[in-house]
């Protein structure tokens, strides 16, 4: 169930357990279109190309929406993804923020979540997210990059190495993730 946790209703909380209803999904997805939204804007501002990605495509297409149980959005950007991430940083609005390895040591993946400060979200199928610092709905944001179909191999296995790297260095490894 979402809960509103200030009077204004700015502050959501949104458990993925125990009873949850279709309003409260449809509630978590508004406030995932709000943060996609302001994402474009400031891409936009920038001339960034972007597109959406994975999922949310799947969702666009066969649902004409969200995937009904899908609670992100992915983005993928095409150019200089630090310099569109130091962006964002500084142009998104205060109720977002940033989530990668700067902002939270414990963060592990090698893209970016843009999150909803004012709302909690628990995850049940990764359950490792419930440790981030942020943990609101978000919009997950790719570094998109033209190679190979000989590099994707390579590349996918360094970034596997990469991810268990960090999750060792911040001492998050558990034993899901043999």
């Amino acid at each position: 169930m979402i809960k509103y946790i200030d009077e204004k209703m700015n502050k959501v909380e949104f458990p993925l357990q125990g009873s949850i209803t279709y309003n409260d999904i449809n509630e978590g997805h508004k406030r995932i279109l709000l943060i996609a939204k302001a994402i474009r804007d400031v891409l936009k501002k920038h001339d960034i190309p972007y597109s959406i990605f994975f999922g949310t495509v799947i969702g666009a297409v066969r649902h004409k929406g969200f995937v009904p149980w899908d609670m992100d959005m992915d983005f993928g950007v095409f150019t200089d993804y630090e310099h569109t991430i130091s962006i964002l940083k500084k142009e998104l609005p205060s109720w977002l923020v940033v989530l990668d390895q700067s902002s939270d040591p414990n963060y592990c993946a090698s893209w970016a979540k843009i999150v909803d400060r004012y709302s909690e979200f628990h995850a049940t199928t990764f359950g490792g997210d419930n440790i981030y610092k942020y943990k609101g709905l978000h919009v997950d944001l790719y570094n998109i990059q033209e190679t190979t179909y000989n590099h994707v191999c390579s590349y996918r296995r360094d970034e596997a190495i990469a991810y268990f790297e960090r999750k060792l260095k911040a001492g998050t490894m558990t034993v899901d993730d043999y």
